[in-house]
């Protein structure tokens, strides 16, 4: 993924219009869909950016309330690892938990695993589709079986890569 960013940033504009000549579409629809795809990237990274630090603040405030040391630490670290498919906020949160347990803070272990679970974990499927939809006009619907599908098919970049197939399929369907 890192090879392909590279080249994509050194030689992205002319891999692009060689792209668009090789379709063998009019070229209105060329640049449709070409802007389709641009919009969705957009979208689809600023939502997954602004989603990671939302659930590090809400985290954040959370480990605050229910008495655990080094907050920004710990905020910090559920933004970051909110990135990861399938491992995401519980990676920071459950350790948390158990932590306060075991110093026999009961209503701070339980009360920040529920926090966790039914806040810090939700915020990404219900924020991040609306601020990509709100971006891009991708369906919510696209974003959660793109990034589920891709992420299986295609490891973390699936991501990216599931939702915009889905959306530029849409696209070509309807040219």
């Amino acid at each position: 993924m890192f090879f392909l960013m590279f080249y994509l940033f050194i030689d992205g504009k002319r891999i692009v219009e060689e792209m668009k000549k090789q379709l063998p579409i009019e070229d209105k629809y060329k640049d449709h869909l070409f802007n389709r795809a641009y919009k969705t990237i957009q979208g689809l990274f600023l939502g997954l950016f602004l989603t990671a630090i939302l659930q590090g603040v809400i985290a954040g405030i959370g480990y605050l309330i229910f008495g655990m040391p080094n907050v920004i630490l710990l905020g910090f670290l559920t933004g970051v690892f909110s990135l990861i498919p399938f491992l995401g906020p519980p990676v920071v949160y459950i350790p948390s938990s158990l932590f306060l347990l075991l110093q026999g803070n009961t209503f701070g272990g339980l009360g920040l695993i529920l926090y966790g679970f039914l806040l810090i974990s939700n915020i990404d499927n219900f924020i991040r589709p609306k601020i990509v939809r709100f971006r891009s006009k991708v369906h919510p619907l696209y974003v959660i079986l793109g990034a589920v599908g891709g992420v299986a098919f295609l490891g973390f970049s699936g991501i990216v890569v599931g939702p915009l197939m889905l959306t530029l399929f849409q696209e070509v369907l309807e040219v």
